[in-house]
C-alpha cells in the first residue's frame, strides 16, 4: 500500500483530530505572518521617519554640536550652509540634501506660555528630501521671505488657533540675546511623527536666520543617499572633506537611538516567533503520538508477522 493512501487514511480516521491538527498550523502560520508583517512595517515606517524628520540617514552638523545640544549653542553652526548643500547634492552617491534650523521658543499665549520647537526649512529642498507638502492638512505651507508658519495639529490645538490667525514666541539669538518674533499661521501639518504635531512650527530658513542672527549658516544638513549604498560609508568618506572644517558627518545606524531599537525588535520578534513555532508542533506531536498509541495493537500484529 502505498504511503500517500495510509496518510489519507489516517487523516480520515478521526477528523476531529485532523482538523485539530490542522487548525493548530493554521493558527501559528496566520500569527506569525501577521506579526512579522506588523513588524516590517513598523520597523519601515520608524526608519522613514528617523530618515525624514529627526536624523536623516546622514547628519552633517559642526563637530561640537551634539555634545552641547542642551545649551542651545547657536555658534556652533554649518557655515555658508546653502554652499555646502549644493555640493553634496551634486555628489553621485547624494540622493537628497536639504539645510535645517530648529530653535526652542517659548509662546505667549493670554497669561499661558508653551514650549515649543520652530524648525527653519528651505521650503524647495524640504519638498524633495521629506514630501512636506503631502503633510499639510489645511492651509498651506509658508512662503520664502514672509513671516509665515506651518503649525502641527496638536500644537495649534494646544493654542487654540487656526488658519490665519497669529502667534508670537520668543527665542534665543546666537548673541545670547532674547528676540521676540510674530508669524501668521499659514497652514496646519499633520506631521507623521506626534511629537512634532504637539511641538512644532515649520518657517523659511531665510527667516529663521535673520532673528537668530545666523548669517547663512544652518544647525545641520540632512542628507539621503541613493538606494544600495551604506550610509555609515558614504559619511565615512564626506568626513574626510568635512573634518578639517570643524564639521562632522554620522550615519543614522550609528548614532540614532530608533535604529538599535528596530534592531532589538527584530531579535524579541524572532524568539517569539520560535515560540509560537514550537507550540504549534506541540500539538501536531500530541495528536500524532495519539494515533501511533491507538494504532499500537495492529503496529505489534504487523510487526509479529
Amino acid at each position: 500500500m502505498k504511503l500517500s493512501r495510509i496518510a489519507w487514511l489516517n487523516i480520515r480516521r478521526n477528523r476531529r483530530r485532523s482538523f485539530l491538527s490542522a487548525l493548530a498550523m493554521l493558527v501559528v502560520s496566520a500569527a506569525l505572518v501577521f506579526a512579522f508583517s506588523l513588524l516590517e512595517g513598523m520597523k519601515a515606517e520608524m526608519a522613514r521617519n528617523v530618515k525624514d524628520w529627526t536624523w536623516g540617514e546622514i547628519k552633517i552638523q559642526h563637530a561640537q554640536f551634539e555634545k552641547n545640544r542642551l545649551l542651545n549653542p547657536l555658534h556652533l553652526n554649518v557655515a555658508d550652509a546653502d554652499a555646502l548643500v549644493s555640493r553634496l547634492a551634486a555628489l553621485p552617491e547624494t540622493e537628497a540634501a536639504t539645510p535645517r534650523t530648529a530653535f526652542s521658543v517659548i509662546i505667549q499665549k493670554d497669561e499661558r506660555r508653551f514650549q515649543a520647537q520652530g524648525i527653519g526649512v528651505d521650503l524647495a529642498r524640504e519638498t524633495a528630501y521629506s514630501r512636506l507638502p503631502s503633510f499639510v492638512s489645511a492651509g498651506r505651507l509658508p512662503e520664502a521671505g514672509t513671516r509665515e508658519a506651518a503649525v502641527g495639529i496638536g500644537l495649534a490645538r494646544k493654542l487654540g488657533l487656526g488658519v490665519g490667525d497669529k502667534f508670537t514666541f520668543m527665542t534665543m539669538t546666537r548673541n545670547r540675546s532674547m528676540y521676540g518674533v510674530t508669524l501668521r499661521i499659514s497652514g496646519l501639518m499633520d506631521f507623521p511623527v506626534a511629537a512634532l504635531n504637539s511641538l512644532a512650527f515649520v518657517l523659511p530658513i531665510d527667516r529663521a536666520r535673520s532673528f537668530l542672527q545666523l548669517d547663512g549658516a544652518a544647525l545641520e544638513i540632512v542628507a539621503k543617499v541613493k538606494p544600495g549604498l551604506d550610509p555609515a560609508d558614504v559619511a565615512e568618506a564626506w568626513n574626510a572633506e568635512l573634518v578639517p572644517l570643524g564639521l562632522s558627518a554620522v550615519s543614522w545606524t550609528r548614532s540614532s537611538v530608533v535604529y538599535y531599537v528596530v534592531s532589538y525588535i527584530g531579535v524579541i520578534f524572532n524568539i517569539l516567533a520560535a515560540m509560537f513555532i514550537l507550540l504549534g508542533s506541540t500539538v501536531v506531536i500530541n495528536t500524532t503520538m495519539m494515533v501511533v498509541f491507538e494504532r499500537r495493537a495492529e503496529i505489534g500484529m504487523l510487526g509479529a508477522l
